[in-house]
């Protein structure tokens, strides 16, 4: 199977959990994936946090939004 950028990137697919999550409801589908992007967000503020512990919440906020606005940026998102 040849590597591409996302297989270098990210572990193989657990086709199990893939599974369990199309078992669910939309609506509970949802959930799962808001609760994902929050704690993804807890990450990427916590290491912010460690990167600047003198920040307020505030300038931790905008350089949460910063971030947030270059991934999009590099996934070809508009």
């Amino acid at each position: 199977m040849e590597k591409t950028e996302h297989s270098r990137r990210f572990g193989p697919v657990d086709m199990d959990q893939m599974r369990l999550l199309a078992s669910l409801p939309p609506g509970r589908r949802i959930r799962a994936m808001l609760h994902t992007a929050d704690f993804v967000r807890g990450l990427i503020r916590g290491r912010l946090r460690r990167l600047h512990p003198d920040a307020t919440e505030q300038e931790l906020g905008l350089m949460l939004l910063k971030e947030l606005e270059r991934v999009n940026r590099t996934q070809g998102r508009p």
